[in-house]
């Protein structure tokens, strides 16, 4: 149930956050594809100082500042005076699916449930029962600009790590021109959204994409009910909104529940699941040119060196360069090398990449790699449980948010970024990033047989709610290959040929440098927003 709201901390405050935090951004499992709405994700906390210099000078919409009051911003500008979102927690059922066929005096869920127990081949232990059980999902409200209580309603979907409540970026100036409540979900099985009684031993079969998409349905109606009835209106209009995994939740619940969601805005969404995805190497290389594309072959190259052929004491150095502890494996270390490439080249540093390692000798060119990756995405980056298989396979750690997203990717969506296997396909990706590296990885975590069924989705989430649908991709994001189903038939799907604009940029803070492109775009967004809003659920 509704437990009431309560005050979060302002934006900025703890976690080394500003109080201009680029909240759209960052996070890529290990080979996967970044999905982030809001919040700060935990494997980039020190990340978001490379992606605040570069939009620094972000200006609110004219409907913002038209909405409401403005006050002059650090650098002057005029800024919306947005006020503190409220939180709550809405109740819900761990297992949308399952029949009641349990006893109040039973302690175990059914055999079926025991996926992934049943892989590792013991019996488990201290189980939920899963109809009993129950989660509460932690939500934001912004209200700041909202028609009370007509407007419609923006819910941002949560991708793949725990949520602090921020919102920032062009999710904001659209609520303003549409006078409209952004609300933000957090995912269950992250951050504080666990199921009651949950420990680390229970498992995880209960984290699926059905089951996210089912909790959005069911957060819609309860929400409506319990909040926004009591001021006065008995229905209002839906949206969802994500980028990235989130976006494809965010498609995935309009076409699964039409009645529930007026539309849905997905911000480069990865709906086409596959086991490997060798296209995104093909695309990196393509994007940075041949040129770079040479120059990361040379640090990869340098990198093999010293860990295969230069004994402890290069392996020991080139963990201690890139943040890593010494007990990651070698191959784990090849994975921090490569995913700080496509993080670049995705999110619209590419310039800066390839200007490093093309201005670097040979001898200094894994330290001023190193030195980029620090600058970029943190010096804790390379000590993320991502990278680190023991880390993932680790049960008496609990659960982190590397390995309930790993058991996502693992089990259901796939899309791990592989080298291409043609010789004749020569990507940028060291050949030892391919599919059986991935697998095993996902066989060491959960145990043997697990595999990501690339016709879930397509069987899963097919429906009848197929129109409404706006789908934003840029030039240089790779997961836009990935955005095609032929089962989902978007209204328009808006690629801009960009500089250096990547994943999810259309929820970026507006700024003044901004191509026309891109203007143009995020105009197409808030008119397709404001027709849905304007016919109604």
């Amino acid at each position: 149930m509704w437990m009431g709201r309560g005050r979060v901390s302002k934006p900025g405050a703890g976690r080394g956050g500003s109080g201009r935090r680029t909240a759209v951004l960052l996070m890529l499992a290990a080979g996967q594809a970044v999905v982030v709405g809001v919040g700060l994700p935990e494997r980039a906390s020190n990340g978001q100082v490379g992606l605040a210099q570069k939009h620094a000078h972000s200006t609110p919409g004219r409907g913002a500042c038209a909405a409401r009051r403005c006050f002059p911003g650090a650098d002057g500008e005029m800024e919306p005076l947005r006020p503190e979102p409220e939180w709550g927690e809405i109740e819900q059922q761990c297992d949308h699916f399952t029949r009641a066929t349990w006893t109040p005096e039973k302690k175990h869920m059914r055999h079926d449930m025991m996926r992934e127990e049943g892989r590792r081949g013991r019996k488990a232990e201290g189980h939920v029962n899963a109809y009993s059980c129950r989660l509460k999902q932690r939500y934001w409200m912004h209200t700041g600009v909202w028609n009370r209580p007509v407007g419609p309603i923006l819910l941002v979907v949560g991708g793949e790590h725990p949520l602090d409540g921020s919102v920032a970026g062009f999710v904001m100036d659209a609520a303003a021109e549409l006078s409209a409540m952004v609300v933000v979900v957090e995912h269950r099985f992250f951050g504080t959204s666990i199921p009651e009684g949950w420990n680390a031993t229970n498992g995880l079969s209960l984290l699926t994409m059905e089951q996210a998409v089912a909790d959005l349905a069911v957060f819609r109606d309860k929400f409506q009910r319990m909040v926004l009835a009591p001021q006065g209106q008995s229905e209002n209009v839906w949206i969802t909104v994500g980028c990235g995994y989130a976006g494809a939740l965010a498609t995935w619940a309009r076409t699964k529940h039409p009645h529930h969601f007026a539309g849905a805005w997905a911000s480069s969404p990865p709906l086409a699941a596959a086991v490997e995805f060798p296209s995104h190497d093909m695309h990196d290389r393509q994007t940075v040119g041949e040129h770079c594309a040479a120059r990361i072959r040379t640090l990869t190259d340098i990198v093999q060196i010293e860990l295969n052929n230069m004994g402890a004491e290069g392996e020991v150095r080139l963990k201690a360069l890139l943040q890593a502890p010494e007990e990651v494996d070698n191959r784990d270390v090849m994975l921090i090398v490569h995913d700080s490439i496509s993080l670049a080249i995705q999110y619209g540093f590419k310039s800066r990449l390839c200007s490093t390692l093309g201005a670097a000798h040979d001898d200094e060119i894994v330290a001023d790699f190193a030195n980029l990756t620090a600058t970029l995405w943190g010096r804790s980056y390379g000590k993320s449980c991502h990278f680190d298989s023991a880390c993932l396979s680790s049960v008496q750690k609990g659960l982190s948010s590397a390995r309930a997203w790993h058991w996502i990717l693992c089990t259901q969506l796939g899309l791990f970024a592989t080298t291409p296997r043609s010789e004749e396909d020569l990507g940028i990706r060291h050949k030892g990033l391919d599919a059986p590296f991935f697998m095993r990885r996902c066989v060491a975590a959960f145990g043997k047989g697990t595999r990501a069924d690339p016709h879930g989705p397509r069987k899963t989430f097919k429906g009848s709610g197929s129109k409404r649908l706006l789908i934003v991709t840029a030039r240089d994001d790779p997961w836009k290959l990935a955005g095609h189903a032929p089962h989902i038939l978007p209204d328009e799907i808006i690629e801009v040929d960009c500089h250096e604009c990547g994943h999810c940029f259309d929820m970026l803070p507006p700024a003044a440098a901004d191509e026309e492109q891109v203007r143009e775009a995020r105009a197409k967004i808030v008119r397709h927003l404001r027709a849905w809003t304007d016919s109604g659920q």
